[in-house]
């Protein structure tokens, strides 16, 4: 027996280079909107998200949560969709659920029968990495979300099994011809694709997913891509 998602969600997501929103109800997309990250501050993606819901003739107080992207991604466009789903959240007193970058790559692929591999960030040799199956309701890890070497990468994912692999995410085009190396036939890269706030909604819909309300919204910490860009300015690396 499936279990039904019930509500209206507002998804932000704001980890790469196309920041979004986009509400979804039970599931249906009802609209999606998005700019580019490096014009977004925090007041242009709540007018973004605004102009939005007044096209769907809601308003904030007309949702059931609000999800955002937690990364792993840029400094800047993390801060700015957190704050944006925490200032709304709060404000409309609706639970907030944070949703992890690496998964919301892997959703667009979700039902193909192999092991979605998601690798992203890559700089100076590491990178993100995780690795899901959709059961038909969420997916199932079969490797956390992590951060590492690129050789332990490469030692995780072997660790998995014999599985078919289908690896997604902003690191697999400068990885391709060492994956194609190492796991062969077993492996396809899928194309380039930002993560969408559709997508975000849609897993936040997902009733396991912890929602966090009142004072639980506040003190999560988002995954950036690199450290240094959480530095002060003029701070020594």
């Amino acid at each position: 027996m499936t279990e039904r998602r019930q509500g209206r969600t507002l998804g932000i997501e704001t980890s790469a280079r196309v920041a979004g929103a986009a509400v979804t109800d039970d599931g249906l997309l009802l609209a999606e909107a998005a700019i580019d990250v490096r014009r977004m501050k925090t007041e242009t993606l709540l007018e973004l998200i605004r102009r939005m819901l007044d096209d769907l003739s809601l308003t904030v107080p007309d949702l059931d949560r609000i999800a955002y992207s937690e990364g792993p991604g840029s400094f800047t466009g993390l801060r700015v969709g957190m704050a944006a789903a925490l200032g709304l959240a709060t404000g409309a007193d609706l639970p907030l659920v944070a949703v992890g970058t690496l998964e919301v790559l892997a959703y667009p692929h979700r039902w193909i029968d192999r092991t979605i591999v998601t690798a992203s960030g890559l700089r100076r040799g590491h990178l993100f990495l995780g690795a899901f199956e959709w059961d038909g309701l969420r997916f199932r890890p079969r490797l956390a979300a992590s951060s590492g070497t690129v050789e332990e990468a490469w030692e995780a994912i072997s660790m998995i099994g014999r599985d078919r692999f289908l690896f997604v995410g902003d690191a697999v085009d400068s990885l391709r011809t060492e994956i194609e190396a190492r796991f062969g036939d077993r492996a396809r890269c899928a194309p380039p694709a930002s993560p969408r706030a559709a997508d975000v909604a849609a897993l936040a819909e997902d009733p396991l997913r912890p929602r966090r309300r009142g004072r639980e919204r506040e003190g999560r910490t988002p995954s950036y891509h690199r450290e240094a860009d959480a530095r002060k300015p003029g701070a020594r690396p």
